[in-house]
């Protein structure tokens, strides 16, 4: 499989600016040039399946590819040359994943070689299940079992910071779902930090040195340092 997950859209800077260069060289090694991309932004709720598209192609347009998205006709999701799933809400966007029986053919499809762009929440239903999304359940999707392209989940945007709450932290909220699902792996990706995946190893990408944090069951947590590459 050769996909590219990023923890999020921003990363001090605009749209997708920090991880342009990847994207460039992800599209250049699988050939997309001159090609279709299917753009699926079911998450997105403030702005629309239009705005996003043509925000993504105005991103893009220096690379070559032709964004299309599905809105338009879900004929592409048989035809088109690669994915790029939109980030926003991780509920919303799984919600109309099965609403238009999308999960089974893209999967298919990406386990069969076709490359996968994902950002936030495109990145969480790229895994299992998006038990591990930070967002809020603003819409119920028939089940939280999602692409399963990837074994391990994701927690996107995961805090790297001194600020203080109250409040349980990330940390305590991965804690509680591994304890309910002790076999799983839960990755925190800082912001600014992707997955490279192709075949059966992942590079840990970030513009700066940075760190990801791995949590397994029972309260086991290693840092694995940007640029690193490890099996699935």
């Amino acid at each position: 499989m050769n996909l590219l997950l990023l923890s999020g859209a921003l990363y001090q800077g605009k749209f997708l600016e920090y991880a342009l260069s990847w994207i460039e060289a992800f599209f250049q090694t699988h050939q997309l040039k001159g090609k279709q991309l299917a753009l699926i932004a079911y998450g997105s709720v403030l702005r629309s399946q239009e705005e996003c598209e043509a925000n993504l192609r105005a991103l893009l347009k220096g690379f070559g590819v032709e964004v299309v998205g599905v809105h338009r006709g879900l004929e592409i999701i048989h035809t088109c040359a690669g994915f790029v799933m939109n980030g926003g809400n991780s509920f919303k966007l799984l919600e109309g994943l099965y609403q238009h029986n999308l999960l089974e053919v893209i999967r298919a499809r990406v386990k069969a070689g076709v490359p996968y762009l994902g950002w936030s929440a495109g990145s969480n239903v790229a895994t299992p299940s998006i038990h591990t999304t930070n967002d809020m359940p603003i819409t119920y999707p028939p089940s939280l079992q999602a692409l399963d392209l990837v074994p391990y989940q994701i927690n996107p945007h995961f805090p790297t910071g001194s600020a203080h709450h109250e409040g349980e932290s990330r940390q305590e909220r991965i804690a509680e779902f591994l304890a309910l699902n002790p076999q799983a792996v839960v990755y925190g990706m800082p912001d600014g930090m992707a997955f490279k995946v192709d075949g059966h190893y992942v590079q840990i990408l970030h513009p700066c040195r940075a760190f990801l944090f791995k949590f397994t069951y029972p309260n086991q947590i290693a840092q694995i340092a940007s640029g690193s590459v490890f099996g699935m």
